[in-house]
Parts: C-alpha cells; sequence; structure tokens
C-alpha cells in the first residue's frame, strides 16, 4: 500500500515527465476473432495491424437478440465468460479471450447475416428474427432494409450523412485537435506505450493508490476501452517503475537545484499519522532563472522518538547534505518550539563554522508566522471558552433533529433573516473553523433569541452579554485569519507582507486593548456587576499582547529586512514607522535594522569582489619572482578590491536615496527586480535569495 504522503513519490506527483520504464512483458495479439467478426468503428482512428492481425479498435455487432442475453457478457455452456463490447461504444482487445464453441457458433452465425460493409455503421431493427429496417449509428436515421431489397439505399444515406462525414473530419484531424495536459499541441500524435505508462505510475503516486489497483478488473477493462493495445503492467512492475521514475525525479531536481544561481530557503513542518508517528517534511522555496517563485518537497522524514533537538538537527543536516544545498542555504523556518531552537543553533553553528551563510547566520532562524498568530489565538480564546461552548452547542442543537431544523428554519423565514450559509459547527482543533462558525452564528442571533424563548429544551441559548463577545471576538479572530490567508499562499513572494500583517495585528491589539479600558474606567462597580465584557475583554487582549511581543521582541529586525528592498517602502518607511510608534526607542531599533541590511549587502558584496578579483589574477603571468613587501600585483588587487567594495557601498545608497515606488495592486516586486538587474547587480542576487 502506497500512501499519499510517501517519501517515495513526492518528486514524482509534484513534476511531470515524458517517459518511463518500458515494461518487461509484450503484447501478443491473438486471431481467434476474424476480421468478418470484428466491425471497425468509424469514427475511431484505425490502429495498424501486425503481419496481417486484425484491427483491435472494432465494435461487435449482434445479428439477433437471441444469440446472446447480455450485451457486455456470455456465458458459454463450459462456464467461460465471454467478454463484449457494448451495444454503441465498446472497443476490446482479442488478446487472451478464451470463446467457447458456442460463442463462436453464435458470432460466425450472426456476422454472416450481414456481409454488406453498411452493416458496420448501421443497427438492424428486426421483427420477429427478419431484419426490416436499418438505424443510421450516426444520425439515427431509421431506413427500410427488408432482406433482399439489397443495401444500396444505406449505402447511397452514408456517402450523404453529414454526421458520419464530420465524425469522419474529426479522425482526420485528430493530429492537430488532440492536445497534452499542459495544453500543448500534438501535431504528430501517436501512441507511446511509454508514455502511457508513465502517467499510470504517476497517478498512482499522486493520488495514493495502492500497487493492487493496477490489477483491479475494472481498471483493466476501462483501459482497453480506451485503447486495446495498451496492456496495464503487474503490480511489482509497477512497483519498479515507479521506484525508478523516483531515482530519475530526483536526480533531475538535484541537477537543477545544483545549477540554480540562487540560494534556496527551507520550510519544516511536524506531522503525526494515524500511527502516532512522527514525520518532518522539508519543502525547499526558491527563484529560478525567469525570476519566477518556485517549491519542491524534498524530504520527507521518519523521526525517531523522543523528537530532541539533536535527533532533529541530525536529519535537516542529512537532508540538506542529500540534496548538496549546504552552501547554498540562506534561511529555515520552523515552528515555535524548544526542539527547534536547538536544531537550528547547531545548524547554525556548523554552516558559519565553514563561512556558508551570508551575514554570519543572523537571518537563518525564521519563527512561523501562521504557527505564531495560532498561539496568539488560542491564548485567547482559552479566557472566553464558555462563549465559543455555548455558540456551538446550539448550531449542535438545530442540527440533532428534523423538527428542530424545520423550526429553526420557520423562526429564520419569521426574522427576515436572509442568508444563504446555514449555522455550522466548528473543528475544534482549528480556531479559523471557530471563527467562521460564530461569524455565521451573529448572523442569526435573533432566531436564537426567538429559539430560546419558545424551546425550553434549549438549553445552551446565549446570553446577549456572550453573544456582544462574540462580535468582540470575531473582530479580532477576522485580522488574524486575513493575515494568516495572505502569509499562507504558494504563488506570490510573501516574506515582503509578513511585516505589514504583524503590524496590523499589532495595531489592532493596542486600539482594541485601549477601547476596552476606556470603557472599563467609565463603567461603575454596578454596571461591572451587570457586564463583564470589558473586564473579560481585558484579560483575553492581554493574553494576546504578550504572546505577540515575545515574538515581535525577537523578529521584528528579520522582518524589517525584506520591507527595505521592496522598491515601495525602502528604510524610509521603517523609519517613520518607528518614530511614529517608539518615541524613545525609535533610533535604536532602526540602527538594528540598518546594520542588518548593510551587513547582509556587504556579504553579497564581497563575494561578488572576490569572483573578481580571482578572475583578474587568472590573467597574471606568473614571472616566478619571489613574493615581497612591495609586490605590486598584490598591491593592485588589495587596491581593486577597495575600489570595488566602495561601487557596492555606492550602489546600495543609490538605491536607498531614490524616492519609492509608487504603490499599486498591481505591482509585481520580483518582475521590478528583473527589470532592474543592470542597475543593481549585488542586489539583484540577495533580493533572489530572499524571496
Amino acid at each position: 500500500m502506497v500512501g499519499p504522503s510517501s517519501p517515495l513519490f513526492l518528486p514524482l506527483a509534484h513534476s511531470a515527465a515524458t517517459a518511463s520504464p518500458r515494461c518487461h512483458e509484450e503484447r501478443h495479439r491473438t486471431r481467434d476473432l476474424t476480421h468478418q467478426h470484428l466491425h471497425p468503428d468509424p469514427c475511431l482512428p484505425t490502429v495498424p495491424s501486425d503481419s496481417g492481425s486484425p484491427n483491435l479498435a472494432t465494435e461487435f455487432r449482434v445479428g439477433s437478440p437471441t444469440d446472446f442475453n447480455s450485451p457486455t457478457a456470455y456465458a458459454g455452456s463450459d462456464g467461460d465468460d465471454v467478454e463484449m463490447g457494448e451495444a454503441d461504444n465498446s472497443h476490446h482487445q482479442s488478446d487472451g479471450l478464451n470463446l467457447s464453441a458456442r460463442a463462436k457458433t453464435a458470432i460466425e452465425r450472426a456476422t454472416k447475416r450481414f456481409r454488406s460493409n453498411c452493416w458496420k455503421e448501421f443497427e438492424p431493427i428486426l421483427e420477429d428474427g427478419v431484419v426490416v429496417q436499418g438505424r443510421c449509428k450516426h444520425c439515427d436515421i431509421v431506413m427500410a432494409a427488408k432482406r433482399g431489397a439489397g443495401t444500396s439505399s444505406l449505402l447511397t444515406h452514408l456517402r450523404r450523412c453529414k454526421k458520419r462525414s464530420r465524425n469522419l473530419r474529426i479522425v482526420q484531424d485528430l493530429s492537430s485537435t488532440l492536445r497534452s495536459p499542459c495544453g500543448s499541441s500534438l501535431k504528430d500524435w501517436s501512441y507511446d506505450p511509454d508514455v502511457s505508462r508513465y502517467e499510470l505510475m504517476r497517478m498512482i503516486s499522486l493520488h495514493g493508490l495502492p500497487f493492487l489497483f493496477l490489477e483491479y478488473d475494472g481498471l483493466r477493462r476501462f483501459v482497453a476501452s480506451l485503447n486495446p493495445l495498451f496492456k496495464v503492467p503487474h503490480r511489482t512492475t509497477g512497483r519498479t517503475g515507479c521506484l525508478k521514475a523516483f531515482h530519475d525525479k530526483k536526480l533531475e531536481l538535484k541537477e537543477m537545484l545544483k545549477n540554480a544561481y540562487c540560494r534556496f530557503s527551507l520550510t519544516t513542518d511536524m506531522w503525526t499519522s494515524n500511527q502516532t508517528l512522527g514525520y518532518i517534511v522539508v519543502t525547499c522555496h526558491f527563484i529560478d532563472a525567469d525570476w519566477k517563485l518556485q517549491k519542491r518537497i524534498i524530504k520527507f522524514i521518519d523521526v525517531k522518538t523522543p523528537h530532541t533537538g539533536a535527533e532533529l538537527y541530525n536529519n535537516i543536516q542529512n537532508c540538506i547534505q542529500d540534496w548538496g544545498i549546504e552552501d547554498k542555504l540562506f534561511a529555515i523556518t520552523l515552528d515555535n518550539a524548544a526542539a527547534n531552537n536547538t536544531m537550528v543553533d547547531s545548524l547554525k553553528k556548523n554552516l558559519v563554522s565553514k563561512n556558508l551563510l551570508p551575514a554570519k547566520g543572523q537571518l537563518l532562524h525564521h519563527r512561523c508566522a501562521g504557527h505564531v498568530i495560532n498561539l496568539i489565538v488560542k491564548s485567547g480564546l482559552q479566557v472566553v471558552e464558555q462563549v465559543v461552548v455555548n455558540i456551538r452547542e446550539s448550531v449542535k442543537y438545530i442540527r440533532s433533529l428534523v423538527s428542530r431544523k424545520q423550526m429553526f428554519k420557520e423562526i429564520v423565514s419569521q426574522e427576515g433573516i436572509a442568508s444563504k450559509k446555514k449555522p455550522g459547527l466548528d473543528i475544534t482543533t482549528r480556531w479559523n473553523s471557530t471563527y467562521l462558525m460564530l461569524k455565521t452564528a451573529l448572523k442569526f442571533r435573533l432566531a436564537f433569541e426567538k429559539l430560546k424563548s419558545e424551546d425550553q429544551k434549549y438549553a445552551h441559548a446565549p446570553s446577549s452579554d456572550e453573544w456582544e463577545k462574540a462580535e468582540v471576538l470575531c473582530r479580532l479572530l477576522k485580522v488574524y485569519k486575513r493575515a494568516t490567508k495572505v502569509i499562507s499562499g504558494t504563488q506570490y513572494p510573501t516574506s515582503n507582507l509578513y511585516f505589514h500583517l504583524m503590524w496590523k495585528i499589532k495595531i489592532t491589539l493596542e486600539e482594541t486593548s485601549l477601547e476596552f479600558e476606556v470603557a472599563e474606567n467609565e463603567t461603575s462597580l454596578e454596571e461591572v456587576a451587570e457586564d463583564e465584557t470589558p473586564v473579560e475583554f481585558a484579560k483575553v487582549l492581554k493574553h494576546m499582547k504578550q504572546k505577540f511581543d515575545k515574538y515581535w521582541s525577537k523578529s521584528y529586525v528579520l522582518l524589517c529586512v525584506p520591507v527595505v528592498f521592496d522598491p515601495r517602502f525602502k528604510l524610509k518607511f521603517i523609519d517613520f514607522l518607528f518614530k511614529d510608534s517608539f518615541p524613545t526607542k525609535a533610533q535604536l531599533r532602526f540602527a538594528r535594522v540598518e546594520k542588518l541590511v548593510r551587513s547582509l549587502f556587504e556579504s553579497y558584496s564581497s563575494q561578488e569582489t572576490e569572483s573578481t578579483v580571482a578572475s583578474n589574477r587568472q590573467g597574471v603571468v606568473d614571472l616566478g619572482l619571489p613574493s615581497t613587501r612591495n609586490d605590486p600585483w598584490a598591491a593592485w588587487d588589495r587596491q581593486l578590491n577597495n575600489d570595488l567594495q566602495s561601487k557596492r557601498s555606492t550602489e546600495l545608497d543609490r538605491y536607498l536615496d531614490e524616492d519609492p515606488v509608487p504603490r499599486s495592486q498591481e505591482f509585481d516586486i520580483l518582475k521590478w527586480w528583473m527589470g532592474n538587474a543592470s542597475q543593481y547587480p549585488v542586489q539583484l542576487v540577495d533580493r533572489q535569495d530572499r524571496y
């Protein structure tokens, strides 16, 4: 059994190849059925035959309804089943058919009755076992065809039938009308068993099907109806083919990563199977030569317990070395966990010691923003858990019985509530589904309140205060959901968006906290006793802010760097925000961001300089003279290095001093940097690595 998350097939499922290993078995077509017994369908392309063997793209026609009891199978007197085509459009191979004597006799009797070629395209209509009419398979017109009267009228109709002519044109133009899965035209299409076999193997890996699927009778009959020439391989052959395709694609991907002119960013996630086994999936993200965002799953690791930092480090380090990207790693994004912190510290120490990371690895470790948002939301939901429970139980109540559904539907109609969405339950482990449940339930608040007054069994009805708390909670969760949706995108760069989204969360928490602080200060003791909403939500916001501030203090510098290299914002935007939000600490925080930006730029600049100087040294003629302190060539190299460093620094300053690009929704940041490659060569490489 092959599961959908098996490491064996992940590269295969995410790529498309053109060929696959050839099966060892060859098709041997038999001639148990002669050409007189098999009538080709004129709407199918003709399949060339070997050694005079009959055309296999055929259709069988039964001469008399008493010859066979079923259009699909006939049970012979010796117990054999004869596989037959559907009455109109089935086409089967003669390979391996075991016809009984009675079946052969019936076929011969049926075919002798219809010797004219017109009966290949007409369906006989019988009365008392005698042919009286024929129905055209193309246009369904019925014509007289009494025995002895000849078939010239039928042949004349076939020459004039418009639908038949159209079908023939389709067959003739098949090569130019067929299209491949990627949409490209197949001008000279021809059947290739290797391509078909590869696509079959790819389907198995893509959908996690068992190899036993290859031996299902239903699959074999379906494939035979599409192309009788294709032989479905045995499950063992299929497994061998999948393994070979996997290794071929892995080598191909390795070569692509090796030749890529950029660094790679990794993301990891821990998955737990239904057998409580732990797995780590490692995904590689990069920008190709055409400035298109790419990602590939490069490893699916069965992690041994306990999941310590050392164990995780060994697995990640082996993965990086296996793919040959140790010297091209830029960043790795991880969930917030102690074991992950230990792992990335060990990884950073190892790579920095080999001088393989830019800016001495300061940008290596990124905390998953989605996981941080999840922790923030859950910390707040715990405080108002009873509100969520009451609304969840209310939804369960109206969905539990048909009578309650009908009663609630009538109340909704009476209250004039117009909403296509009906109250639905959430998944308790996913806060975004809880948000959708609360959001939908709030639209039916009046209906739930009326249900409370009419149904005495409705025990979990939320109070007015709880409905108000749900409204405020939805307002907060809406911001989190929007942020999660944006940063989870895979079709566009997201690193330059994190800062803006997290800043929006920061502002929302601060404004909402201030709002409830004012409400709490203006509320008297008597009012507090009646309405605990301000006090309770002050606790919610406090828990959320504590989680957010902890993340922000560790990550804000890293989040700012991509914003600086966004031509719409640059350092000026960071300076503006910090001065507005941190009056006393703005200068210190801004200095940290600027220092990291320049450190990162210098790392790439030094690489370019070393490459240039090295190429210049290759052109120096070795005179065989001993090196001295006053060596003019060494002095020239130092001067060249200083000049290049100065030029590189000027490039960064020039970029930062230029006016920001006007903001627009259609702005494509990768396209902008690709178009400005000649102006900022060093930053271009830097930019390509970070997105």
